[in-house]
């Protein structure tokens, strides 16, 4: 998310927090599905023919489940990211409405919404075109 730092210049370029890298929990969920599947599979016997399905088939379900493992965890910061942005802007949208707020206190705490606006769409429009480049 953008900061609403008064001290920075209008036109500072704010740098996106969203990184598309893979992540250690998506590369450990991969290698752990993938060892316990050659785990199972010399239990079993490694020259049955579950034994050499499970073997041949643990490198493709490493990397499917390193793929969902991180693209949930990518969801689920998403979510969270929404959930903190809903919860900031109800805290300013209330201090506007409050009877104990000077109408100067409120001008301010109207631009900062506007600020705050500005911020999540340069936010989102970053997260789109980050996923553009990823996809194309």
């Amino acid at each position: 998310m953008a900061t609403l730092d008064e001290s920075a210049p209008e036109t500072a370029e704010v740098e996106p927090r969203h990184r598309h890298a893979v992540s250690r929990g998506s590369v450990v969920g991969g290698a752990s599905s993938g060892t316990l599947m050659v785990a199972v599979a010399q239990e079993i016997g490694p020259h049955t023919g579950w034994g050499i399905v499970l073997t041949l088939a643990a490198p493709t379900v490493s990397v499917v489940t390193g793929a969902l493992v991180q693209a949930i965890k990518f969801q689920a910061t998403w979510y969270y990211e929404r959930w903190q942005v809903h919860q900031y802007r109800k805290v300013l949208e209330k201090s506007v409405t409050s009877s104990h707020s000077s109408e100067a206190a409120k001008a301010r705490i109207k631009k900062k919404l506007d600020e705050f606006d500005q911020a999540v769409a340069d936010d989102q429009l970053a997260r789109v075109k980050a996923l553009k480049r990823r996809v194309g």
